[in-house]
């Protein structure tokens, strides 16, 4: 077996979402993936910075982060 698959073999365990109140687990990293869904919101700091962010991580960034603002993007702006 080559030794990838043998070190992936060996650290299998199942991943949970960071948010204690969220029960979904992945069989694979999620933490050291980028995100595959769909951007639908943007983001803003206190300070102006922006960033554009799917649902789940635009919530998780307003529980977070003091003074962001998190507007809903058009359906026709998403990925762009």
């Amino acid at each position: 077996m080559p030794r990838a698959r043998q070190h992936a073999a060996r650290d299998w365990r199942p991943r949970w979402c960071t948010d204690p109140t969220c029960t979904r687990s992945w069989d694979h990293d999620r933490l050291g993936n980028a995100c595959g869904e769909s951007v639908t919101h943007l983001v803003t700091d206190a300070e102006g910075g922006t960033l554009r962010a799917c649902n789940g991580h635009a919530l998780d960034v307003g529980k977070r982060l003091d003074g962001a603002a998190i507007t809903v993007l058009s359906s026709d702006a998403g990925g762009a």
